[in-house]
């Protein structure tokens, strides 16, 4: 991963490089780039663990304003884009801020700034390891999937560009933005409710990682509409069964991988005796519906 990064951040033709932290003396040309990888750290059981990256920006000395031109620039060109090892593994690295002061380097001649830099999902767990897909978390993604990626008949020229990627359970590590995650919140609960029938209710999370700041928030509300005005879900449409919604809300995150912004609960009455599916309480490690 570290070398994707060092490739990329080399296309920008303005520097001489991006070197590790034992590779530069005071003679290599400026500006360059140091980058150096921190102990992995694990997330959420939904984004996996986490490796971080630092890039720290070096320029000759001149004023610490060239500092803020160079980090908008490094943030534009490796934030949320789509890398590839030599191995072929797909990673995104997201931008998490600044590290501490910028500096003076006398020894080297540069003031330098630190940029943090993560990739996540960097250890999905093996396939064999995931259970069943859970099919309330199926029936969402295939509802929110139809609505940011609507069909036509004939289809549009050109296509929609860029289209959402849907997944469910666990993020990917080569997940594509746009994007969104639907995940199982805790456990199912079951109520009885007649002698005959008993309610199951599940709550789910969904994720929002837009293109833009702007596409993000407006898929989210968007989604939060059209289900808060659905009442049901379709779970499946050849038996005509379907999910109650009960409640949807949404809210504000700074990390959007880690927390979604989009809640909502769901119910269905199930017949004493009926093979319940819907009581897993586990969803596929990941999944992928476009």
């Amino acid at each position: 991963m570290r070398e994707a990064i060092r490739e990329h951040l080399e296309l920008l033709q303005d520097y001489s490089g991006a070197f590790d932290p034992d590779a530069v003396t005071p003679e290599t040309a400026k500006p360059y780039f140091v980058i150096a990888q921190r102990p992995e750290e694990e997330d959420s059981p939904w984004a996996g663990f986490r490796r971080n990256f630092e890039v720290w920006v070096n320029l000759d000395h001149t004023n610490f304003d060239a500092l803020d031109d160079a980090e908008a620039q490094v943030k534009s060109h490796l934030g949320g884009e789509l890398l590839e090892t030599a191995a072929g593994a797909k990673f995104t690295p997201v931008y998490l801020g600044g590290i501490g002061d910028d500096s003076v380097l006398e020894d080297f001649r540069v003031i330098t700034r630190g940029l943090l830099f993560a990739v996540l999902a960097v250890q999905p767990i093996p396939q064999e390891e995931a259970a069943p897909q859970d099919s309330w978390v199926s029936a969402l993604a295939e509802f929110t999937d139809a609505l940011l990626n609507p069909i036509s008949d004939p289809p549009p020229d050109p296509l929609p560009d860029p289209l959402w990627s849907i997944y469910t359970g666990r993020w990917p590590q080569g997940y594509k933005r746009p994007a969104l995650l639907w995940r199982l919140e805790g456990a199912p609960a079951i109520e009885d409710t007649t002698a005959q029938t008993y309610e199951i209710t599940k709550t789910l999370v969904c994720h929002v990682l837009g293109a833009t700041p702007n596409g993000q928030d407006g898929a989210t509300l968007l989604i939060a509409d059209k289900l808060a005005s659905a009442i049901k879900v379709p779970l499946d449409l050849g038996e005509r069964r379907y999910l109650t919604v009960q409640s949807v809300s949404t809210r504000t995150v700074t990390d959007p991988f880690k927390e979604g912004q989009l809640t909502i609960t769901l119910s269905r009455r199930q017949a004493r005796g009926h093979q319940a599916t819907e009581l897993m309480g586990v969803a596929k490690v990941e999944g992928d519906v476009t």
